[in-house]
């Protein structure tokens, strides 16, 4: 399967809220915690085994529980221990990278808390346990992280999914996340990532889901690396083959570096597109006409499929929204279709913004606002643009900033930021070279910019 495929078709299903991710160890493994063997391995005087990942690794588990009068409480701890000492370690640029997508359901087999805190700045629901999947309110405004096998933060550890016992016995003593996961297959489509073709815990998921889903599921898919050994290598293939019988698609990548590079890209171009065809402008609530601005507006209306964003600003924004949708009636298309408009909390009185007791409903509606776009362009503005700006880095959001008559030094930080002006030179040279020259930008260029960002 190409590598464009399992982009386009997740990244769509992200912008239709039918996507979920589903990550495994390989995700932890790079902010320096130990693989689940090497866990294992410092246990395995218990069975006088040695131990690699080429065994069973749950089956593994049960045989050190059962030297242990089968008592789980040996394994238990060494995994408490592992996933809470976490000096020195932190999310790394996978968590990022996940953070960035437009992605409301995630789910793992993961004890760690690191995609926690990577969502930190985002609402979100964590389900740790059965009883954690009653419903909640309002969760189309939240990230659902869904952690199947528990999590060493919740008040029962000792619930951990670990041996084998655990997993024949999981559609017994997990009966509402074994449903949730059936429903999700049937109703969304599955990004498998952090997973290896030997892991044990997806061979285990994809029983499961032969067993759930006795009729067609969603298209489903997993990125996996490439097994070095060549007989290996074989058997990975005909694995793959296999899994089309659960509707996966598998896309197996080169890692000969060990960089793992090839699944950064897939995951940045996945989190870019997931936004959709989104633009959002931003700049000084104080501007009351502009030539350029209304004539940016009928443009970008005239760019097929590119959906507005607007957070009920004046000025800047407010100009661009009057002439879009002046353009969407002349072309005869439903405004309906081409915008999305995000209540803002201050829109009445932007004054508090500045107060303290509105900074988190501030800070939450920016935040999803920025999170759906997928294009920032910006003029000129004080505190609120900034906020934006930064909101739009940490999100990955492509920044087009604009060089007007009246730019200010909110734009010179912008112009000074190598990886923003860079990131323009692919889709628009002239744009590009305009901004390295310090000279006013025109339309065109921007619409060139856009036009070309959106067909990649």
């Amino acid at each position: 399967m190409a590598k464009n495929i399992v982009i386009n078709e997740f990244s769509t299903a992200l912008v239709q809220k039918k996507g979920a991710i589903f990550i495994g160890a390989g995700i932890s493994v790079p902010s320096g915690f130990k693989s689940w063997v090497e866990l294992l391995r410092e246990m395995q005087e218990d069975i006088d085994l040695e131990i690699d990942d080429h065994l069973d690794l749950t089956e593994v588990a049960q045989f050190i529980v059962n030297n242990n009068l089968n008592n789980k409480g040996r394994i238990l701890n060494k995994i408490v221990e592992c996933y809470t000492t976490t000096d020195g370690i932190y999310s790394n640029k996978y968590h990022k990278v996940l953070a960035q997508m437009n992605v409301t359901t995630i789910w793992t087999t993961n004890y760690d808390t690191l995609l926690e805190e990577s969502f930190r700045h985002v609402s979100t629901v964590i389900r740790r346990c059965d009883t954690d999947l009653l419903p909640i309110v309002d969760i189309d405004q939240k990230v659902e992280i869904i952690k199947m096998h528990g999590s060493v933060d919740s008040p029962s550890p000792e619930n951990l999914v670990i041996t084998k016992e655990d997993y024949e016995d999981y559609f017994y003593t997990h009966p509402l996340t074994t449903e949730r996961l059936k429903n999700d297959l049937l109703n969304k489509s599955f990004l498998f990532i952090g997973y290896s073709y030997r892991d044990s815990n997806i061979r285990s998921i994809m029983t499961q889901i032969r067993q759930l889903c006795s009729r067609g599921t969603r298209t489903h898919y997993m990125v996996v690396e490439k097994e070095k050994n060549v007989n290996s290598y074989k058997l990975q293939k005909f694995w793959a083959k296999d899994l089309e019988r659960f509707g996966i698609k598998t896309y197996i990548y080169e890692n000969a570096d060990q960089s793992h590079r090839e699944l950064l890209e897939i995951m940045e171009s996945i989190a870019q597109k997931s936004k959709g065809n989104t633009l959002f402008v931003t700049g000084s609530h104080t501007v009351e006409e502009s030539a350029f601005l209304e004539e940016l507006g009928v443009e970008l209306a005239r760019i097929k499929n590119l959906t507005l964003i607007n957070g009920q600003s004046k000025g800047v924004a407010n100009i661009v929204l009057k002439s879009f949708i002046d353009e969407c009636l002349n072309l005869g298309q439903s405004v309906q279709n081409r915008i999305e408009i995000y209540a803002n909390p201050c829109a009445h009185n932007e004054d508090w913004e500045m107060k303290e007791e509105y900074g988190a409903l501030l800070e939450s509606f920016k935040y999803r606002l920025v999170r759906q776009t997928q294009i920032m362009i910006v003029l000129p503005g004080s505190y609120g643009t900034k906020a934006e700006i930064e909101k739009a880095k940490q999100l990955g959001t492509i920044i087009i900033p604009i060089i007007t008559e009246d730019r200010n030094e909110l734009i010179d930080e912008l112009l000074e930021n190598i990886n923003i002006v860079e990131r323009l030179k692919i889709f628009s040279p002239s744009l590009y070279h305009s901004l390295k020259n310090e000279q006013l930008t025109t339309v065109d260029e921007v619409i060139e910019c856009v036009k070309n960002i959106l067909a990649v």
